[in-house]
């Protein structure tokens, strides 16, 4: 998993009265990140098929945006 979603990760787990993050449940969330990262990759490919050309530009640039800020690709 890429850094940007190990980030987001642990922003969801509580912190430790040492100030340390729980980390027990962290497979799950990064596994509900990624999916929802796959659900907007399908959204975007799929309105890219039924938009006019002119418009669909923005949608591939969109979507190397939203891989290059989770991913690093």
């Amino acid at each position: 998993m890429n850094e940007r979603i190990n980030q987001l990760a642990r922003q969801c787990f509580a912190i430790t009265d040492d100030g340390r993050f729980d980390y027990a449940n962290r497979y799950i969330v990064e596994r509900f990140a990624e999916l929802i990262l796959r659900d907007v990759d399908k959204i975007i490919n799929e309105l890219y098929h039924v938009m006019p050309l002119e418009q669909a530009a923005v949608l591939l640039t969109l979507d190397e945006n939203i891989k290059e800020h989770f991913y690093g690709v």
